[in-house]
């Protein structure tokens, strides 16, 4: 039993590192790179605009910088190309151009990402357009509505723990419960999109374990950059104020390389 155990662990890791190079996942990677960095800037507006809606605009900027603590330095300036984008899209002629581009650069982003899966996946057909449209701007909108719920509810329990008298006896809990937290959050996250985005039936148990694996990955990679920092600010020596950018295309390459 333990031999087909250690064998079937090789075989997957073997046909694992084959079906990254037979599919040139690199070369997907870096497709995927050019496209957030071209949807980076609508989708925030559009995030942003929703949350604004609500009347949660800063709680909702706040949890984007936070949720982007490995691009600390590109954060604030990413942000403010989209409160200008948000600015010129409210007024005259730009309200419909403007509406227009942001609509086809976060669809074409989340098309581009279901093509790369569909292609890992070997699925030949790729969702209709009205079906697309329908399920990323569905995404797109609950996604604000999910930051406003985790945050009030972050802020309602640590009020209430805080007043009361096991608040001392959970607290080593709930350190640990906080360091723990973006790691199950990631798992969720990678879960539903192997489960969601390819257009084919995929396993749930499938979808969990690559859903653990590559979450784990992705928040290692994080810890290793942010730790990183010190190291990789050297090639402010080369590219001097520019130096943000090859930092923030390296960054995305490898989370790509990781999804």
């Amino acid at each position: 039993r333990t031999r087909r155990f250690l064998y079937s662990i090789v075989k997957i890791i073997i046909l694992a590192i084959r079906g990254f190079i037979n599919e040139r996942l690199n070369v997907k990677a870096s497709a995927l790179t050019y496209s957030i960095l071209f949807a980076i800037v609508p989708m925030f507006a559009l995030i942003i605009a929703i949350g604004r809606g609500f009347g949660v605009e800063s709680l909702i900027e706040k949890s984007l910088q936070d949720s982007f603590v490995a691009q600390a330095n590109m954060i604030p300036t990413i942000m403010s190309f989209v409160k200008r984008y948000l600015e010129t899209t409210q007024g005259g002629l730009f309200i419909g151009i403007g509406l227009i581009i942001l609509l086809v650069s976060v669809m074409n982003f989340f098309i581009q990402v279901e093509l790369a899966f569909n292609g890992i996946w070997q699925v030949k057909k790729a969702r209709s357009v009205i079906s697309q449209f329908t399920m990323y701007f569905s995404a797109m909108l609950i996604i604000p509505i999910l930051i406003i719920f985790s945050s009030g509810l972050s802020i309602y329990i640590n009020a209430i723990l805080s007043k009361s008298f096991i608040y001392s006896i959970l607290s080593p809990i709930l350190r640990f419960g906080v360091y723990f937290a973006p790691y199950f959050i990631n798992w969720i996250i990678f879960t539903i999109m192997y489960l969601v985005i390819p257009n084919t039936r995929v396993k749930f148990v499938n979808a969990l374990i690559a859903g653990v694996l590559a979450g784990s990955a992705f928040q290692l990679f994080q810890i290793l950059y942010i730790r990183g920092q010190v190291y990789l600010s050297r090639y402010d020596v080369v590219y001097g104020s520019f130096a943000a950018i090859p930092l923030l295309l390296l960054w995305l390459q490898i989370s790509c390389l990781i999804v």
